[in-house]
Formats: C-alpha cells, sequence, structure tokens
C-alpha cells in the first residue's frame, strides 16, 4: 500500500535561524538600507540576539512593542543608529537577500526592488526559506514549481481578485503545487515590516512551547482581557466590517484617519454606538469566517478601510480568511477550531477548507491565508504516522492507527483510493463512535485521497479504526416515507402548536432526511454510513420521537381547552364539502346518522381528511380519508363511577408494520380534575394486527353531573393524526355500577 499518512500537521516547515530572547530590540528603522543593515546584524551569528527591525520612525516601534504578549518577551523601542552601517560595496539589500539564497524547498516569492521586499528578504532569511525575486508575480506557476511550500510577497495591490483565484486553482489543483500557500503582504512596507516582527515573536515563541490561551479561556478577546494565541469569527460582513459577538460591529478604519469631506469614508456620520475597532483584538492568528473579509487589493472600498490591515494594525499577525463569498455553517466552524485546536498549520487549513468534496461534490476555493502558512496556534496532536496503516478489502479500507491525546481534528491520506462515486467513513473504534463526529474528503493528485476526522468535543487517544467504503444509497420508498411524515407536520403545529421536545425530535427527523436526499455532502456525520445503512430503522426511530410528542402536545392541549381539531387546521384546507351519500354512515355509538364532510387541499397537497358529524354527538371522528391505523372507541354512555374503564381497539390496515401513539382523555381534564392511569401510549403493530387496550379514567367523586367529551387522538408512523370523540352523561355515585 505504501505511506498511508500525510499530514502537514506532520511537518515541521522552515527551520528558524533567529534564536529565541527574552529581552527584545525593536529597531526603527528610517529606510530600507537601513532596515536591511539591522536584520543583517540580527542574523549574523553571535550577532545581536532580539534585534528585529521594523520600517518607521519611533512612534512605529513603540506601538509594535506594546502590541507583543505581556509576560512572554520583554521588549524596548528604539531607533537605528551606528555602529549598523549602511554603506559598503555590496548594499545591505542585496546582502540580506543573498543570505536567503539557500537549497531549501521553502520558497519565498517576492516582487523585486518594491519596498515589500526586504521585510520578505528578512523573513526569508531568519526561517530558512530560498528567496526567489521576480519581476512579475503574475509568473508564479513557474517560480513555485516543485516547492513544499510558499508564501508569495508584494504590494497589496498586486493581490486583486483575478489573482487571488489563480493563486488559489493553483495551489489545490496542480500537482506541481506545494499544496500550502500564504501572501506575505500588507497596507504598505511599514505594516508589513511589523507583521514580520509579530511573526517571528510568535516563531520564537512557539520554537521553545510558549503558547497563548485560546479563547475559550478568555470571554473578552480585546486587547486589555490578555493576548490570546488565536480568535474564531463567523458572522455576516465584507471587507470593513464583520458582526461580532452579540450584538456588536468590528470596523477596519483606521483610528488615526482624518475625516474625509468626500471620498468614501464610513466614519463621516457613524451611528454604530457598538462598533468595535479592529486593531483592538488580542488574538495573534485570526480566523475570520466571512464574506470578503481577504480582500488585500483596494475593493469595493479603500485600504484605509479595510477589516483585513486594520487587523494587523494589531496584535495580529496572521489571517485565514475567504477573499469571496463562501457557503458557510456550523459543521464548517466546528472544522476550522478542530484543525486549529489540534495543531495544523494555517496553510493545511486552508488546503483542507478549500479541497473538501466528495463523489461529485465540486470544491469551490476560497479560503487563504495572509502571514506564514507553517504557523500553528497548538502543538501539533493528531495520529502517530508510524501507527496508521490501511487495509484494502472488497468493499473498501480499514484504516487503523493510534490517537495522541487531544486530538480534535485528525487526516489520514491514502495514496491510490480516490474513486469515482461518494465514499463514506464507516466508525469503528469507540472513540470514532463517538456523538457529534463528522468527516470530509478531500481529492488530491495522483489519485490521492484525504480524509479528515474532527469533533468539537476531540477524540479519546489510543486505538483509531475505520472503515472507508462507498456510501450508502437511502431506498426512495424510505425517503417517501419520510417527506410524507413531515408534510404532515404543518397540520400537528397548526392544532397543537410545538415545544421545546417537540422542536428537537423534528428537528432530529429533519437532519436524518436531510443526509438521506442531499449525501454526499462536503462534510458529512461520522455516524451517516450507519444510519443509511440501517435507514428502515433509522427513521422509524426519529418517526417514533415526534409521534410521541405529538401525543404529548395533544395532551397538553386537553388538559386546560375544548379540542376540536378542524377548527384549528380548517384555514389550510380550501376544499371543504360533504363527502357524499355513500360515505355517511350510523354513528358507532348512539346509532344516529353521521354526515361525513371531506376536507381537500388543492394548493400544498395535504392529505385528505374525513370529518364524520353525528346528529346527536356531534364530531365522532376527524381521520385521513385512507388511514393506516384506525381506532374504536367502546361506547360508555352514562358513567356513574369514579374509576371508569375505556376500551380502544387498534387495527393495523397497511400492509407494514406500523407504530403509534396514543393519548386518551376528558377535554378540559385539569379543570374537571379528571385523571388517567394511561398517559401517552406508545405501541406496533404488524400488517393486519388488531390490538385492545385498556385506559381507565379516574373522577373526582364530589364532581357535580355534567355532559363531556371523552377524545383520543392517535399519531401513525406516516405522522397522520387521527381523532376520535364521543359524549358522555357523568353522574359520579360512589356505589354505582360502571357503565348504564
Amino acid at each position: 500500500m505504501g505511506e498511508v499518512f500525510r499530514s502537514f500537521s506532520g511537518l515541521m516547515g522552515a527551520s528558524m535561524t533567529l534564536a529565541f530572547s527574552t529581552e527584545l530590540r525593536l529597531v526603527a528603522c528610517a529606510s530600507a538600507e537601513t532596515y536591511a543593515a539591522v536584520a543583517l546584524a540580527a542574523l549574523e551569528d553571535g550577532g545581536l540576539p532580539g534585534l528585529l527591525p521594523v520600517l518607521g520612525g519611533p512612534q512605529t516601534a513603540e506601538r509594535l512593542r506594546r502590541m507583543l504578549p505581556p509576560g512572554i518577551v520583554a521588549a524596548r523601542a528604539e531607533t537605528a543608529v551606528p555602529p549598523i552601517a549602511t554603506g559598503g560595496a555590496v548594499s545591505p539589500l542585496d546582502q540580506l537577500a543573498a543570505r536567503a539564497d539557500v537549497d531549501a524547498d521553502q520558497v519565498l516569492l517576492v516582487e523585486r526592488d518594491t519596498p515589500e521586499a526586504a521585510p520578505a528578504a528578512f523573513y526569508a532569511a531568519a526561517t530558512g526559506r530560498r528567496l526567489v525575486q521576480v519581476g512579475d508575480l503574475s509568473a508564479f506557476p513557474r517560480s513555485l514549481a516543485g516547492s513544499k511550500g510558499a508564501l508569495v510577497s508584494g504590494p497589496a495591490a498586486r493581490f486583486d481578485k483575478e489573482m487571488l483565484a489563480r493563486l488559489l486553482d493553483w495551489v489545490q489543483v496542480d500537482p506541481a503545487s506545494p499544496g500550502s500557500l500564504g501572501l506575505l503582504t500588507a497596507r504598505d512596507a511599514t505594516q508589513l515590516s511589523c507583521v514580520v516582527a509579530k511573526l517571528l515573536v510568535g516563531r520564537m515563541r512557539h520554537a521553545v512551547g510558549q503558547y497563548l490561551p485560546g479563547p475559550d479561556d478568555s470571554p473578552h478577546p480585546e486587547r486589555d482581557a490578555g493576548a490570546l494565541e488565536y480568535d474564531v469569527i463567523g458572522a455576516h460582513g465584507n471587507e470593513i466590517h464583520l458582526g461580532f459577538r452579540q450584538d456588536s460591529v468590528l470596523c477596519g478604519r483606521r483610528a488615526d484617519l482624518e475625516p474625509r469631506a468626500a471620498g468614501f469614508d464610513c466614519g463621516r456620520g457613524c451611528v454604530l454606538n457598538n462598533r468595535v475597532d479592529a486593531a483592538t483584538l488580542s488574538a495573534t492568528t485570526m480566523f475570520l469566517m466571512s464574506c470578503d473579509a481577504f480582500a488585500p487589493a483596494e475593493g469595493i472600498a479603500p485600504s484605509d478601510f479595510s477589516l483585513l490591515f486594520r487587523l494587523l494594525d494589531g496584535p495580529t499577525a496572521a489571517v485565514l480568511a475567504p477573499y469571496k463569498h463562501i457557503q458557510a455553517n456550523q459543521p464548517l466552524m466546528t472544522l476550522i477550531r478542530a484543525l486549529a485546536e489540534s495543531g495544523y498549520p494555517l496553510g493545511e487549513i486552508a488546503y483542507i477548507l478549500n479541497a473538501r468534496g466528495n463523489g461529485g461534490v465540486l470544491p469551490d476555493y476560497g479560503f487563504l491565508v495572509i502571514g506564514d502558512p507553517d504557523l500553528r496556534v497548538t502543538p501539533p496532536t493528531g495520529a502517530t504516522p508510524e501507527t496508521v496503516t490501511a487495509i484494502e478489502t472488497d468493499r473498501g479500507h480499514v484504516i487503523r492507527g493510534d490517537l495522541r491525546a487531544g486530538t480534535k481534528a485528525v487526516t489520514i491520506t491514502l495514496p491510490h483510493a480516490a474513486e469515482a462515486g461518494a465514499q463514506a467513513v464507516l466508525p469503528i473504534s469507540a472513540n470514532t463512535r463517538a456523538e457529534n463526529g463528522f468527516f470530509l474528503l478531500g481529492q488530491g493528485g495522483g489519485g490521492r485521497l484525504d480524509v479528515t476526522l474532527f469533533r468539537e468535543e476531540g477524540f479519546d487517544p489510543g486505538p483509531l479504526e475505520f472503515a472507508l467504503m462507498p456510501m450508502a444509497r437511502v431506498p426512495d420508498r424510505v425517503i417517501d416515507e419520510g417527506l410524507t411524515a413531515l408534510r404532515q407536520t404543518r397540520l400537528i403545529e397548526e392544532v397543537f402548536g410545538r415545544d421545546a421536545g417537540y422542536d428537537a425530535a423534528l428537528e432530529n427527523l429533519r437532519a436524518f432526511l436531510d443526509m438521506a436526499v442531499t449525501s454526499p455532502r462536503p462534510i458529512e456525520w461520522m455516524a451517516a454510513q450507519q444510519r443509511m445503512l440501517l435507514a428502515d430503522v433509522s427513521l422509524s426511530a426519529r418517526l417514533a420521537q415526534v409521534r410521541a410528542c405529538v401525543a404529548d402536545l395533544s395532551l397538553s392541549a386537553l388538559a386546560t381547552r375544548r379540542v376540536w381539531i378542524s377548527q384549528d387546521y380548517t384555514t389550510l384546507y380550501g376544499d371543504v364539502r360533504r363527502a357524499g351519500p355513500a360515505c355517511d354512515h350510523a354513528c358507532l355509538h348512539c346509532g344516529n346518522r353521521a354526515v361525513v364532510w371531506r376536507y381537500k387541499d388543492p394548493i400544498t397537497r395535504l392529505p385528505d381528511r374525513d370529518v364524520s358529524i353525528c346528529n346527536r354527538c356531534g364530531i365522532v371522528s376527524d381521520v385521513p380519508t385512507r388511514p393506516s391505523l384506525v381506532a374504536e372507541m367502546a361506547t360508555l354512555g352514562r358513567v356513574t363511577q369514579a374509576r371508569t374503564e375505556v376500551e380502544v381497539t387498534l387495527t393495523n390496515r397497511s400492509d407494514r408494520p406500523m407504530g403509534g401513539s396514543m393519548a386518551l382523555q376528558v377535554n378540559a381534564f385539569e379543570e374537571a380534575r379528571v385523571q388517567s392511569d394511561g398517559g401517552r401510549l406508545d405501541l406496533q403493530l404488524a400488517p393486519g394486527e388488531r390490538q385492545v387496550h385498556r385506559v381507565t379514567l379516574i373522577f373526582p367523586e364530589t364532581m357535580p353531573d355534567d355532559i363531556m367529551s371523552v377524545q383520543l387522538f392517535l399519531i401513525d408512523d406516516d405522522l397522520a393524526l387521527s381523532f376520535y370523540s364521543q359524549k358522555i352523561r357523568a353522574m359520579i355515585r360512589a356505589s354505582a355500577p360502571s357503565v348504564d
């Protein structure tokens, strides 16, 4: 089978040539030449430890100093002065570029003769990358072919939407691409030099195992609440604004920008009282799940209002975000957190987010990284590579491995497993069978298939085992049964309303049907394969949950009011008329004539219903025109004993097993103080089977004589609601016989 484990999270990326120092000197440099000279001094063996150049004046260095994580490093700001020399036969810029002219498989591609070239060259030399200088970044495929990791640097204006789309198409599809890509750019060279300094400080910290707290450890992510290693924000937004927390708006406008009388300025007449300056966020790495958040080149608004660049004005050194509109949902947010918290590098996280697809599901590349794609926000976890094996069988692959503690996401690669058609994970080990686990597949070059498992709560450490096999298909019959039942819920909710239990059960049913109808999906439940292989059982269990909740709702309604369901659902049916003499019948309880009215819904196609109205008893039944499960209440007539038994006969008229939930009581039973020993009754009938059940009603011995209605609600597996009623004369006498 060959090597079966491939994960960027197993690669350490480019190596640092700067030693970790708890004492940093942030040196303000007025020119690129001075910047390069300070950078060379920092890189020299036995040179100046902790020396970091910054383009700009003393205020820039001081502002950067205040952003660095307190308690981790101590920094002081200063201005470049002799003995740092900027003269000589070879300029410091050329010397700095030469320091990065190394034989390395990690490449930093930069546009030469731009203000951004000096910070880019310093970062390449400091991280052991090979610097490649070109006159035109658009030729990047030729310059980066064969590299194991790529950083592309240049003025922000170079990275317009067209360029970003080309970069993503290349890195995701071209077999010669590294699969890991980052952009090293900023609003201007000064900001980029600060980004480089922050990235290097982060790499120094991580090299000695120092990671800041994550967002779960700090409820208030503004800078004064303490530095964070990373944060994840998912909300509606655009390139200048983003929904933030519960009721705030994250703003990208530069704080030092003078109000503009003409031209674009969102600050002119701003009415946002809940505005939060993006530069005040405390995370060194940001995951932004907001459409168009990644916009380095001037987009619809000028760059002075860019949310992306305003984040980089603060402690943030790296951002992963989409450059266009994305289809986001909660599983996607869970995936991002799981990958981040399992120590995946940013480049691999972006690659996985872009590559997700399964059996004809086309990926839509949208996620990019500003900053180092090798950056991690936690130490790596995942599977121990040497333990991972894959056994090929005639039904698929069985994958085994060993998970480290703290793993929330793991990626395993099968070199030759990419096949036409949808694939699914079948959990085998206990940690893969845990609730709320997801998987996604990514098609790679050469038939490679990347399988990523993730779970918000994390996986228990220890043996990992699952199968990868063709995705099961749910029979059309099962889907039709589920959709038919789902249509009935409109009538149910019109009559009884909803409660939390019903909503949860209905959502469980909808989730199963969504999975059955739409699979394969880019992100899928790990339990999906088992549920689809056992589709009949899966559907029956969910329908049973819903019908039980409906029976409980009917009892709640009966407790306080007199329920005649046709009066509640009549607005759903546009065609109400007598069914005709052939459908009329004698009342079961009194023998008088009962007229049948038929309710039809010609617009939304709710099932037809027949309402039988007795001349003496009123409504005696309200049932589907062709019910699968029918009930018959024994006639009570005059009730004289406090404990009175009601016999109910149920018949399954269908040709398949049918479950049902039944509730029987008198109307407004709480006010009447009538109790029951039955409550809700759940039952199961074989095709053609008849069952007899008895429910005891307990009347108060001191109640006044009254005319009451005994009402029976029956909900079957199709969620078809049937209603039966009979009137009784309640004359409770302690010594009288039960029924007259």
